[in-house]
């Protein structure tokens, strides 16, 4: 099928392949789109991974495509290299936290797979700190809060604790909505100098 823009979304590529009229798409519709996708794939895959289903490796695929997939859009705006090398940091983060939840899943020590996803996210957050001009600790902040969501929800399930899997995956969700905005406020001005103080954003319980 060939490439073609979503106008429902309005992003590059379109993956449903229905042509419907064009309309103006904000980058905030735009990112929160992506965002969600990132995590809601996590989720699937996450499900799928420790519950065992077939279904594992396509979610794993369409996850890492999603990182490509806002790295693309970020470079529309700031720099196709600049893009580009977001897009392979935040593939980067999704092999490192996929490596954690191999090791729960079968029993290896985390410890060292921990600190390296971590240490991970602190590099994408970099990089989004330098290019979008946002205080480097309050990016790193919200990366750590993503990482102990996506880690407590791999435990939740493993100990098949459905019902507070659930209520960790609302603040999951919740809390990825905040991270496209705060990215996507200073995307709109890539060029401002944000002066964003460091808050207590980590509501993890």
């Amino acid at each position: 099928m060939k490439k073609m823009p979503c106008n429902t979304i309005g992003s590059q590529h379109c993956r449903c392949g229905q042509q419907r009229a064009k309309r103006l798409i904000d980058k905030h519709t735009l990112f929160r789109k992506l965002w969600s996708d990132h995590s809601g794939y996590t989720n699937l895959y996450l499900i799928s991974a420790i519950l065992g289903s077939p279904l594992a490796p396509t979610f794993k695929t369409r996850l890492l495509e999603n990182q490509r997939e806002i790295g693309h859009e970020m470079g529309l705006v700031l720099g196709k290299d600049v893009g580009k090398a977001v897009g392979g940091l935040l593939t980067e983060h999704i092999v490192a936290a996929d490596a954690a939840v191999n090791a729960a899943v079968t029993q290896q020590d985390l410890t060292r797979k921990v600190q390296q996803l971590f240490t991970q996210g602190d590099h994408v957050a970099r990089a989004l700190s330098d290019n979008l001009h946002i205080n480097y600790e309050v990016v790193q902040q919200e990366f750590h809060t993503h990482n102990k969501h996506v880690l407590t929800l791999a435990n939740l399930l493993l100990k098949r604790k459905w019902a507070k899997y659930q209520k960790e995956l609302d603040c999951y969700l919740n809390h990825m909505m905040h991270l496209s905005d705060l990215l996507t406020d200073a995307l709109s001005e890539p060029r401002a100098r944000h002066a964003l103080t460091k808050t207590s954003t980590n509501r993890h319980t």
